[in-house]
């Protein structure tokens, strides 16, 4: 596994105070203004706002989630900005013709992101959900995509991004186990306490989330990595 996997262990290891930290006043300022832009028709400070309170309160964003996937079911009709905060801001998801795509700064297409059918937010800014002939995938900032699940019973071995965030598994389920072909593996947010030791056998793993979740302390395993 890659350094980075350490890093995000790690995350979720102090991340457990970290999700304890809701500021539910200022997580609802930013909903509500999120809403008054959406009234107004400005999508891009909409997703801004709204990205703004799930920062306030990270336990919600499952709900902001779904507030995005508003955002952009609102665009189907009309060329819009979307969202800005694709690799830190450099990517803007922008809808024209029936087709999302990516703008940098100055306005330019990004050709290496592609023309997407879907798209929306993941946790986090270094990928995007997309979607291609009815097919699901994660899109990362250097225009890699990887076939995606976003439930359990979905997970086949084409799937090598697999995203099973706020599902209340309590543990990691085995069937992720088996699949040693994931490079992606989101386990966010499911009240996770202990780590099994398959976990350390998904040698092909690039990136992997275990954020706010309940894990007291990290196995002496993670010399492996």
């Amino acid at each position: 596994m890659k350094n980075i996997l350490l890093i995000l262990l790690l995350f979720a290891y102090i991340g457990n105070t970290y999700a304890q930290n809701c500021d539910l006043t200022k997580y609802n300022t930013g909903i509500e203004n999120g809403n008054r832009m959406m009234a107004r028709s400005q999508y891009l400070m909409a997703m801004q706002k709204y990205d703004s309170a799930k920062y306030e309160c990270p336990e919600k964003a499952k709900e902001v989630e779904e507030l995005f996937q508003k955002v952009i079911a609102k665009t189907t009709t009309n060329s819009s900005y979307l969202y800005s905060h694709f690799g830190n801001g450099k990517f803007i998801l922008t809808y024209k013709n029936r087709k999302y795509f990516f703008i940098d700064k100055k306005g330019n297409t990004v050709a290496k992101l592609g023309q997407w059918e879907g798209a929306n937010i993941t946790n986090f800014y270094d990928f995007f959900k997309v979607v291609k002939e009815k097919k699901d995938y994660y899109l990362d900032t250097l225009g890699n995509t990887y076939r995606a699940a976003y439930k359990l019973e979905d997970l086949s071995p084409e799937i090598i991004a697999l995203d099973l965030h706020y599902q209340d598994f309590g543990e990691v389920p085995t069937e992720v186990l088996k699949n040693k072909q994931l490079k992606i593996l989101n386990l966010s947010n499911n009240g996770i306490s202990n780590l099994p030791a398959g976990i350390w056998e998904l040698q092909n793993l690039t990136w992997l989330s275990l954020s706010n979740n309940q894990i007291a302390e990290l196995p002496p395993e993670i010399e492996k990595l």
